[in-house]
């Protein structure tokens, strides 16, 4: 039962190993279990959740089975869903009870949940890989243990997954906390591990291509992979060897040994056709990683070479088991057996072995009057010189302390000068004597030589450069301003490589700390280097799309910006600093990433993109805002509006200068009308009503240019965009405008003087003189004269008129009922007195008729006398 069980399970995960996606994982696993019965297919989902993490497709394969409604919904034929859920309770009731719960969580929660468990079965994954490669105990958590640690968690979707060491077995700590450090998991206290899911991070680990990484097929394994296999390889061929000379041969300790050793070779010559072992300054190397030291096995096998005198062994592509075979029997010679029959080299070449080589990279020791020494004894390898040897002397004696005076100097003179030129000229075992050499002068000088190369810090494993951070973050807290000027710099380079390789837990933990120690620093320089950071970081993450981890650095920059500084020094140094940091953030990429964020139809992003932008304020990003105006999508040009008004008490230096660049230089306008082209209206018209909604007396000066713009459009929409500023200011210059051609132009003007109201005698009289120069503006003034009811000028204009009139004040039935409403608002007895004159004039007039306005006007007039009698005797009464 148990064979058949696991045929079906292989043929599952062969379905799964050809499918790229989990969509489709999920579609060949459903069309195979779909012609079982309900116990097959129980019994095989239950071998498939037990053997989650013992590679790569089972782990993609139990999280493509995990979103059982889409399963159930794909399933043909005689299964029957609840059929299987009966049985799978019976079967495995963890993932069961796991289905249960995932299938409860819907919408966008989902893809968290998902994306934790994705990402805790890539830890055990890891884990067991590496306790299996050091003969150590696995941890035996099945997928549905994973996968119910997060869905039974009271906030299974909240973005963030902790993992308690505690919960593995004590063997495994140290593996653990590797992976979890090459995993960029932040260890907060002892014990407890964090890993905060941003935008990006979850969509990689909702769809499994964490996992996707470590299939037999990538073309690149994880620097960690890579370190793990550099290791593994080492001791394969150690026990390799070993094993040959403890056991005959085709014995069946040996052939497992080999094909493992074969399958960890693969992975190198996946990325290149050779793989070299080599010794290099006491350490062991896999072409450019260096081989991990731990226990006496990888110890065993450096000095079974030293005492063969082999520098380096390399496997080339196409070799086989035989040829592995062939070379552990020659090597597992003694010492003086290679010696006495030509070296390890000649006894391969003998024994017919092909696609392994040594010394094809040597390196050995030079006596003090330059001959080699120590060698092997036929001849040097093709490309070991005789430069190279001298100069690796050199460094192994800087490295021991000794003195290399008394090396011929004509002979290191010449040694030197070829290095230099061979490594100029792009050699790279030239170029990595003389870095040897440089180190070897200043140990310190290979962290920073490793900060300086890009290509070093994207290939090095995770957990190495964590170590380094570390450091330097433990740095900012000495007592000694330049050990943490260094430690800022240091800093500043790797959050450029903790974004580059996706850390952003990490760039995270290196921003916090950071900004924490910002407000207390007291040298001037490591607040601006600090300061600078947190401004590169936050544009190469926004650059990049990873807004959630930006708006850290944006937080921690507005914090900083508004701290409180002790000493002018440091208050100037900040004051740098932000105008730097500002500087960086400030591109046309950082511009261009957020307002495609701000106008995608993600919803979660363009809130985020609309947070930063109201965080940083940067002319590139303000720039474009304007030009998406003209966008033709009404919705798109609202959240634009939006954004730009929020962003712009803080903005307004490049919003006025546009302004002030449409006004005055030379924009492209019609000819006969002055107007602009409609492109640039548009983002004129809308900047104007930002400034008039937000009332920034910054701007008033620039409003009141406006208003004498040959557009009448801007004259009009600029004009009341400074009545609502400063309404001082627009009955200062609305004088002109009440003249203006432009109907709508001059109405603003009316609209802005009759703002002033009450006692404005100057805003007044310019109302008086327009009623008086232009009819067609006279129901405007009239209405703008409410305003100024009770002032005695305007009492005596109407009366006046009233006294004048034959039959109507005006000559307009509209305009005298309006002055009629005016004068009953706050009369006095001189209004009273002119109506009732008025009344009595028209009433035994003889043009008066009995109908019509005129004598509809009239009665209007009676009953005004009465309600302004009424009001006065009122106001009597209460003095």
């Amino acid at each position: 039962m148990a064979d058949v069980q696991g045929s079906h399970a292989d043929a599952l995960i062969k379905a799964v190993a050809a499918q790229n996606d989990l969509s489709s994982m999920l579609g060949a696993l459903t069309s195979r279990i779909s012609s079982m019965t309900a116990q097959e297919a129980a019994n095989v989902l239950a071998v498939l959740d037990a053997d989650c993490t013992t590679s790569a497709d089972n782990s993609l394969a139990f999280l493509a089975l995990l979103d059982i409604s889409e399963m159930m919904t794909r399933m043909k034929g005689d299964l029957q869903p609840a059929d299987l859920r009966k049985q799978m309770i019976k079967e495995d009731p963890g993932l069961a009870e796991a289905w249960s719960r995932f299938e409860a969580i819907t919408g966008p929660p989902s893809v968290n949940v998902r994306g934790k468990i994705s990402l805790m079965v890539e830890v055990l994954f890891l884990l067991n890989r590496e306790l299996k490669d050091s003969a150590l105990e696995r941890e035996s958590f099945k997928g549905s243990d994973l996968a119910l640690k997060i869905l039974a968690d009271p906030r299974p979707s909240y973005p963030e997954l902790s993992i308690e060491s505690a919960a593995f077995l004590k063997t495994s700590q140290q593996a653990l906390s590797e992976v979890l450090d090459e995993l960029d998991f932040i260890q907060k206290e002892r014990g407890t591990w964090l890993y905060r899911l941003d935008e990006t991070s979850v969509a990689r680990l909702s769809s499994a291509k964490n996992i996707t990484a470590y299939r037999a097929t990538s073309a690149r394994l994880s620097p960690l992979a890579l370190a793990r296999a550099a290791e593994n390889l080492v001791k394969r061929l150690g026990f390799i060897v070993r094993a040959s000379g403890m056991y005959p041969a085709g014995h069946p300790a040996i052939a497992p040994s080999v094909e493992g050793f074969l399958d960890v070779l693969s992975d190198f010559h996946a990325m290149s056709p050779i793989a070299t072992l080599s010794l290099m300054g006491g350490q062991l190397m896999v072409n450019d990683l260096q081989v991990r030291r731990k226990g006496g096995q990888i110890d065993a096998f450096l000095k079974d070479m030293a005492d063969r005198n082999v520098s380096s062994i390399s496997f080339n592509a196409g070799i086989d088991a035989d040829m592995v075979l062939r070379f552990a029997a020659v090597f597992n010679r003694s010492p003086a057996y290679i010696k006495d029959h030509g070296g390890l080299a000649n006894l391969l070449e003998r024994r017919e072995v092909s696609n392994i080589t040594v010394d094809q990279y040597k390196y050995a020791l030079v006596s003090k009057d330059g001959t080699v020494i120590g060698g092997v004894g036929g001849p040097p390898a093709e490309d070991t010189t005789l430069e190279n040897i001298i100069f690796a002397e050199l460094v192994d004696r800087l490295e021991r302390g000794d003195s290399f005076r008394d090396l011929p100097d004509e002979q290191l003179g010449q040694a030197l000068k070829k290095i230099l030129q061979d490594a100029s000229g792009g050699a790279e075992k030239q170029r990595n004597l003389l870095a040897n050499f440089v180190a070897a002068l200043d140990p310190g000088i290979l962290e920073k030589g490793l900060l300086a190369r890009r290509d070093i810090q994207r290939d090095i494993a995770w957990s190495a450069l964590r170590k380094i951070i570390k450091t330097r973050m433990a740095d900012l807290n000495s007592p000694d301003e330049d050990t943490r000027l260094e430690a800022m710099d240091r800093l500043l380079d790797l959050v450029v490589t903790g974004i580059e390789r996706n850390k952003d837990n990490t760039v995270v933990q290196i921003v916090e700390t950071v900004s924490q120690r910002l407000p207390t620093e007291t040298g001037p320089d490591a607040l601006y280097t600090g300061v600078v950071m947190l401004g590169t970081a936050c544009e190469a993450l926004i650059s990049r799309g990873r807004l959630s981890t930006a708006e850290v650095a944006a937080d921690a920059l507005e914090r900083i910006r508004l701290a409180d500084m002790p000493t002018p020094e440091l208050l100037s140094s900040r004051r740098r600093a932000i105008a730097e940091a500002i500087r960086r953030i400030d591109s046309p990429e950082v511009a261009d990433r957020l307002v495609d964020l701000l106008l995608s139809h993600n919803e979660v992003a363009a809130r985020q993109a609309e947070a930063l932008s109201g965080r940083l304020v940067l002319r590139n990003l303000t720039t474009r805002l304007m030009n998406v105006f003209l966008e033709p999508d009404r919705h798109t040009r609202a959240k634009a509006y939006r954004v730009l008004r929020r962003i712009a008490p803080r903005a307004m230096p490049v919003i006025l200068a546009k302004l002030k660049a449409l006004h005055t230089f030379d924009t492209v306008r019609d000819p006969d009308t002055g107007r602009l082209n409609d492109e640039d209206w548009f983002i004129c018209r809308n900047l104007v009503q930002i400034l008039g909604e937000l009332r920034i007396e910054e701007s008033v000066d620039t409003l009141a240019t406006l208003t004498g713009d040959p557009d009448e459009r801007i004259r009009e929409s600029a004009f009341r965009a400074l009545l609502l500023t400063s309404p001082a200011k627009a009955a200062e210059v609305a004088g002109p405008l009440l003249r203006d051609p432009t109907a709508a132009v001059a109405q603003a003007a009316i609209d802005a003087l009759s703002s002033v109201g009450g006692s404005g005698e100057q805003a007044l009289r310019h109302l008086l003189a327009v009623f008086h120069a232009s009819p067609t503006l006279r129901p405007a003034v009239m209405k703008a004269f409410r305003r100024f009811s009770g002032n005695s000028s305007l009492s005596t204009f109407l009366r006046a008129e009233f006294a004048s009139a034959e039959l109507l004040p005006f000559n307009d039935f509209e305009l005298a009922m309006q002055a009629l409403d005016i004068m009953q608002i706050r009369p006095a007895h001189q209004d009273l007195l002119a109506l009732r004159a008025y009344v009595e004039k028209v009433s035994g007039s003889r043009q008066m008729k009995k109908k019509g306005r005129e004598r509809q006007f009239l009665e209007s007039a009676e009953r005004s006398v009465q309600i302004i009698q009424r009001k006065l005797a009122e106001a009597n009464l209460k003095l």
